[in-house]
């Protein structure tokens, strides 16, 4: 099928692990299946750096530019801190590559902050996507309102794209939107996978694995630890193991760095493994083959729910890692079977932790990781992926 694709994304490329890169990366590992040839205007200041660092290609491909077949050109700005500024020039970019081509849809990842983006892209292409992948703040729902009323009317092809539950409630409850389509974040499970050096659960040591943001919403230290004391009271040695990152600098640094002693402040002596940077996607996948027991999103808070798309636990799940996640996230909704079939342990009240750990440590390893890992690979991986975005475009008649 020959396809010609456009993305724009202010966003998709920052130097750090965050939703909009992770999301970035996933549509373009998705449309690198699907098109014959992919567009993508960014803002970046090392764009080389980023793609090797980041997984924009599997780990040991050298060759970033030819990965995809050429089939992706990139076109970047520098990156400034003001953001309409960086919006501003990556429209005209875009109006330019559209008037000199002729483009199958645009994705737009992120909210557009004025309507100069809508009337220069939406007009000029067959289909505009607006892929949104959270929505942090009321101002951010009223500028989406007051956008999307706008496009409706300027083009004849406006379509909402998420991968998370929580964007998807807020749509459907503030916009009126009729046609919203969930499309599964991507995994890659390629990279993501069961290795043949693990382990089933020894009854002397459990080795439960945090890896995510490290401040107080998302990794609180004393609810944790109240899970350690239970569990050596009922005679399991724990030990935990931390993959963290600093979603916010400067504010989160005293908290992330005192972590050890926290926990000494509050049980002693503690087995606590706590290192803080980003890891790249072969580490990322051994330290999910090396733990037990991956804990994931049990403070029940509004910012945990906001984190959606969960990556993090749908690759340890593509890693054949044990999880236990809090309900009431999209996990609920994109792991429904495993969660039925006892493989994932969704839990209400953190008080229940400790069940579910004693639950999840007699599982055979090799069983588990096969099941989930084919799961994964059914729903998430990019190609699947892929199939779901034509399925989509096909029904609204683009393709």
């Amino acid at each position: 099928m020959t396809m010609y694709v456009l993305v724009v994304g202010p966003k998709i490329t920052p130097p750090w692990d965050s939703a909009a890169a992770s999301i970035g990366k996933g549509v373009l590992q998705s449309l690198a299946y699907l098109a014959s040839h992919v567009d993508v205007a960014t803002t970046c200041v090392e764009l080389k750096r980023i793609i090797r660092n980041y997984g924009f290609v599997p780990s040991g491909v050298k060759d970033f530019e030819g990965f995809y077949g050429n089939k992706i050109r990139w076109h970047v700005v520098r990156h400034y801190s003001n953001q309409l500024l960086n919006e501003i020039k990556l429209t005209l970019i875009a109006s330019m590559l559209i008037h000199n081509g002729d483009y199958d849809f645009l994705f737009y990842i992120g909210i557009p902050r004025n309507l100069l983006s809508i009337r220069l892209l939406g007009r000029a292409c067959k289909a505009f996507i607006l892929y949104v992948y959270t929505i942090p703040s009321i101002q951010s729902i009223l500028a989406l309102k007051y956008l999307t009323a706008k496009a409706q009317k300027l083009m004849s092809k406006l379509m909402i794209f998420t991968s998370s539950l929580h964007a998807y409630r807020i749509l459907k409850t503030h916009l009126n939107l009729q046609h919203i389509n969930v499309v599964p974040p991507v995994i890659d499970t390629s990279v993501f996978k069961p290795l043949n050096n693990i382990s089933n659960y020894s009854s002397s040591h459990l080795r439960l694995g945090y890896v995510g943001p490290l401040h107080t919403p998302r990794f609180p230290v004393r609810d944790i630890a109240k899970v350690l004391v239970s569990l050596k009271s009922r005679g399991i040695n724990a030990s935990l193991h931390i993959r963290g990152l600093l979603r916010h600098g400067r504010r989160d640094r005293p908290y992330a760095y005192n972590i050890e002693k926290l926990f000494k402040r509050l049980l002693g002596e503690v087995n606590v493994d706590v290192k803080i940077g980003q890891l790249s996607r072969g580490e990322l996948n051994e330290f999910y083959n090396s733990i037990d027991i991956l804990l994931y999103m049990f403070s029940l808070s509004r910012e945990a729910e906001i984190a959606d798309p969960p990556l993090v636990p749908l690759e340890a799940l593509s890693a054949g890692t044990p999880l236990i996640v809090s309900a009431g996230s999209s996990l609920d909704f994109y792991l429904k079977s495993l969660v039925e079939n006892g493989f994932v342990i969704s839990i209400k009240n953190p008080d229940n932790i400790v069940d579910a750990i004693y639950t999840l440590s007699s599982i055979d390893r090799n069983r588990y990781g096969f099941v989930t890992h084919t799961y994964i690979e059914h729903i998430f991986s990019p190609k699947s992926v892929a199939q779901r975005i034509k399925g989509i475009l096909e029904e609204a008649e683009i393709l």
